[in-house]
C-alpha cells in the first residue's frame, strides 16, 4: 500500500526537482539507481513517488552485494554505464568512501545534524569528507530467550539481563551456568548458536583500525588476555571440556547464516543471539516458527546490550561523480536521510532503527512502542542508547576479508588439538599475518611484532 507523507513535503520538494524532472523523461534518460536490497527499491516507488510528483523515471536495479561490488568496480574502470546513485553495504563503505568514485556530499550535513557519529565517520575519504549518508542506523545487541532467562537464571527483565551479561566475564558464567542447567523444560542449554559470533563486537570496539599508517594493526584486546576475543572464542569452544584435549562447548557449533543456525531460533537448545538491530525482522521473526512442529519461539524473546556496543551492516547512499543528475541524486539522499517524515513514516511502517538520534530518543521514550515478538520490550530503547556509543572511525577497505581471516584463526586456535597454548596462539597469529600479506602485501606492512607473545 502506498504511502503519503506530507502535502507540503510535496509540494516543497516538487518545487525543488522541476528543473530535473522535465529531462527525465525521455527513453535513455532515466534516473538510475544500483542497489543491494529491495528496501530502496519500494522506499523510491511508495514513498518517495508517491510524495515528490516531479515525473521522473526510475531505472532501479537490484544486484546482489557482492556482485554490486564488482559491477561498479568495472564499469568505474570504463567510465561508462555508471548509476546515478548507488545503496554500499557496510563492509564496502570504506572502500568506496576512498575510492575516488563519489561525489563529496558533506555540504549536504545540516548544522543541526542528527545522524548517530559512527555513520558518518564510517563513510568519510582520506580527507574526513562525509561521502554516503545512511538512512538507518544498526547498533547490535543481545536478543535472548525470556522463558530460559527466567526458568534457568531467575532473571524476568532485560535490566536484569543486562546486569548478568555486562562484561565477557559475567557473559562466560552466564554460559557455564546455562550449560550445566537441567531444570523442568530445559537441560544443556548453550548461550550462542556459532562460536565466531563475539567477533563482530571486538571489530567494531577497537580503539584503532587494522591499517595505521600503513602498518598492519593487531590491537591486544583480540589475542591478550584471559577476555581477550581469541580467549573467548576459546573458551566457547571448549566449555566444560580441557584446552587442547576435549571440548563440551557452551555454544551449539553452528555456523552463522546456515541452516543449522537459523534452527536455532526455533528450538530449545540455544540461549540468545549476538545481532543488529535489523536482524529482528529479517532474522528471529522469520524463523522463530518451526517448520516441523509448528511451535513458535515468537513472544519468548527481548533484547538488552550485552557485554558490547557495536553495529553491524546498514547501507550507504553515495552520488557517482559522473553522474549528470547529482543535484537529483542528492535530493534523493536528503529525503531519504535527513527528512523526519520520511524517516519516521518507515520507522512506524517497518519497525527499523533509523539514522536520526532524536526521532529515536522519541521512539525510545514512547511507551506505546512496544514489540511483541520480544514480549511487549519497546526495543528502541536499548537500540538507541548502543547506538550512541558505537565507533565508526575504525574502518578500513580491507575490513571485511581481514576480519574473515582473523575469526578463522581465532577459531583454529580454540579447536588446536595437542599443541601447548602459547605455542598455538603465535602460529594462529603468525597464520592471520601471513594471510593478510597474501592480497594486500603490496599495500599493507604486515612485518610486525607481536607484545606478550
Amino acid at each position: 500500500m502506498k504511502k503519503i507523507i506530507s502535502t507540503v513535503l510535496a509540494l516543497s520538494l516538487t518545487v525543488g526537482t522541476m528543473a530535473t524532472a522535465t529531462a527525465c523523461g525521455k527513453d535513455g534518460d532515466k534516473f538510475v539507481v544500483w542497489t543491494f536490497t529491495n528496501e530502496l527499491k519500494e522506499m523510491i516507488e511508495d514513498y518517495y513517488q508517491d510524495s515528490v510528483s516531479d515525473n521522473t523515471e526510475f531505472d532501479i536495479q537490484v544486484i546482489g552485494v557482492n556482485d554490486l561490488d564488482t559491477k561498479l568496480s568495472s564499469a568505474w574502470r570504463a567510465k561508462k554505464n555508471l548509476p546515478d546513485i548507488v545503496a554500499i553495504e557496510e563492509k564496502y563503505i570504506a572502500k568506496y568512501a576512498e575510492s575516488g568514485m563519489f561525489l563529496d556530499i558533506e555540504d549536504m550535513l545540516k548544522a543541526d545534524n542528527e545522524m548517530y557519529d559512527y555513520t558518518l565517520d564510517a563513510a568519510r575519504d582520506t580527507q574526513g569528507k562525509v561521502m554516503a549518508y545512511a538512512w538507518q542506523s544498526t547498533p547490535g545487541a543481545l536478543y535472548y530467550r525470556t522463558d530460559m532467562a527466567s526458568e534457568i537464571l531467575g532473571v524476568n527483565s532485560p535490566e536484569e539481563m543486562q546486569a548478568m551479561v555486562s562484561n565477557w566475564e559475567d557473559f562466560l558464567n552466564v554460559a557455564q551456568t546455562l550449560k550445566n542447567a537441567n531444570t523442568e523444560h530445559f537441560s544443556d542449554v548453550r548461550i550462542l548458536s556459532d562460536v565466531a559470533a563475539p567477533a563482530r563486537a571486538f571489530y567494531s570496539e577497537r580503539n584503532a583500525s587494522w591499517v595505521v599508517d600503513g602498518k598492519l594493526s593487531i590491537e591486544s584486546q583480540l589475542y591478550d588476555g584471559e577476555y581477550s576475543l581469541y580467549e573467548i572464542i576459546k573458551t566457547l569452544q571448549v566449555g566444560n571440556g580441557t584446552w587442547g584435549e576435549e571440548e563440551d562447548p557452551f555454544i551449539n557449533e553452528t555456523t552463522e547464516r546456515q541452516t543449522a543456525w537459523f534452527t536455532d531460533m526455533s528450538q530449545d537448545k540455544v540461549f540468545s543471539y549476538l545481532l543488529p538491530s535489523y536482524s529482528l525482522h529479517f532474522d528471529l521473526k522469520k524463523y522463530a516458527e518451526n517448520s516441523t512442529t509448528g511451535t513458535t519461539t515468537a513472544g519468548k524473546w527481548a533484547v538488552c546490550q550485552g557485554p558490547s556496543t557495536y553495529s553491524d551492516g546498514g547501507t550507504w547512499l553515495g552520488v557517482i561523480k559522473t553522474s549528470k543528475k547529482a543535484e537529483k541524486a542528492k535530493e534523493l539522499i536528503e529525503y531519504f536521510t535527513m527528512n523526519e517524515d520520511f524517516l519516521r513514516a518507515w520507522a512506524n511502517d517497518k519497525g527499523d532503527f533509523m539514522n536520526n538520534k532524536s526521532l529515536m530518543s522519541e521512539f525510545a521514550n514512547d511507551a506505546t512502542k512496544s514489540e511483541s515478538f520480544l514480549g511487549g520490550q519497546n526495543h528502541y530503547k536499548v537500540f538507541h542508547q548502543v547506538a550512541e556509543q558505537v565507533r565508526g572511525n575504525n574502518r578500513t577497505p580491507y575490513d571485511s576479508k581481514i576480519n574473515a581471516m582473523f575469526s578463522e584463526w581465532a577459531i583454529n586456535y580454540a579447536k588446536v588439538e595437542n599443541v601447548s597454548k602459547s605455542s598455538a596462539k603465535a602460529d594462529a597469529l603468525a597464520g592471520f599475518i601471513e594471510g593478510v600479506a597474501a592480497p594486500y602485501g603490496s599495500k599493507i606492512d604486515t612485518d610486525i611484532t607481536l607484545p606478550n607473545l
